[in-house]
């Protein structure tokens, strides 16, 4: 929004009564105008300011973003298949043979024969979306074949795991139904 300048002031120094008096009167009829004028500037002025911090504010995201995603990258550059039996030093990544997700060694230099994604206590995951703690999929006391379910993961409580609150502290089950340690 423009602000209309305002009429010359009058002046009791340099003005003739007449001019005087004419100017401010002038100047009076020019304020109500110049009061709008100057209110719907100051509300752009803060739409603007606003937008701006909206903006800075998408944009230290975006940062946060970048470094996100370059740290990632940095973290997956160059992993290797992983090996069972072989020595990977304490942060060292490597990618999974069985899901294909890049794991980091966070214990003390070792090897083992587990793949990452079925060793969490000596890996832990920094690509693709997380795992789900564990599936419990067990046989169903049912009469009916159709009704028994099929094992999906072998990432299950193992059978001398009792299920209590404490056990499932942390953990989302989303439907246990009849479920019992048999294996189907």
């Amino acid at each position: 929004m423009t602000i209309s300048p305002l009429p010359p002031a009058p002046s009791r120094a340099n003005d003739t009564p007449q001019q005087f008096s004419d100017k401010a009167d002038a100047l009076a009829e020019a304020l109500p105008s110049f009061v709008n004028q100057t209110n719907q500037t100051v509300a752009e002025v803060d739409q603007l300011a606003a937008n701006a911090a909206s903006s800075a504010s998408a944009s230290a995201q975006s940062a946060t973003n970048a470094l996100a995603a370059q740290n990632s990258a940095n973290a997956t550059a160059n992993v290797t298949l992983w090996t069972s039996g072989t020595t990977y030093n304490n942060g060292q990544a490597v990618y999974s043979g069985v899901n294909y997700l890049t794991y980091r060694r966070k214990t003390a230099t070792g090897s083992g024969t587990l793949d990452p994604s079925q060793d969490p206590a000596n890996w832990t995951q920094v690509t693709g979306p997380k795992a789900p703690d564990f599936v419990l999929i067990n046989s169903f006391a049912s009469s009916r074949e159709s009704e028994r379910s099929v094992p999906v993961s072998t990432n299950v409580f193992p059978e001398s795991t009792p299920l209590t609150a404490s056990s499932l502290n942390g953990v989302t089950v989303t439907r246990v139904i009849n479920a019992s340690t048999s294996r189907a």
